[in-house]
């Protein structure tokens, strides 16, 4: 697990930061993770701009989106360290049951005080874990 301080998110011409009024403080790369946990309000944000429906009161944190918007739908960038990282719709929406999808932006990051990027970021991103001199790097990955 290696955190990232701070970080900002881009959909179209909305954007913001990931810290959720300073209650959110860090990100945290996980290959062990299906999602990408954010704080409710950007989230909700990210939601808005690409279409997405949340569940409701029973399972909050999460939302509903058309399947076929992994072929169609709009980027998501995260800037780190001021270099900007898009994960395409084609990694962030995923099939919840059969006929239903939903983007694996999920809310919740306020629990644990940090966003947690899990493998719909590390599949579009080759990442290097340099323990060494506690730091992490990120690559495009060759077509």
């Amino acid at each position: 697990m290696n955190v990232v301080k701070g970080g900002k998110f881009r959909v179209d011409k909305s954007s913001g930061n990931l810290s959720a009024d300073g209650n959110v403080t860090g990100v945290v790369i996980d290959s062990g993770s299906y999602y990408i946990t954010l704080p409710e309000s950007v989230a909700n944000a990210i939601w808005k701009e690409i279409g997405a429906t949340p569940f409701g009161a029973d399972e909050p944190g999460l939302a509903y989106i058309p399947c076929d918007y992994a072929k169609t739908g709009k980027s998501v960038g995260f800037t780190f360290s001021d270099t900007e990282y898009i994960v395409p719709a084609s990694q962030y929406v995923m099939v919840y049951s059969p006929g239903y999808c939903m983007p694996v932006f999920v809310g919740g990051a306020e629990t644990f005080g940090f966003s947690l990027f899990g493998d719909p970021f590390l599949r579009s991103w080759y990442t290097l874990f340099d323990i060494e001199h506690l730091r992490l790097g990120f690559a495009k990955p060759h077509a």
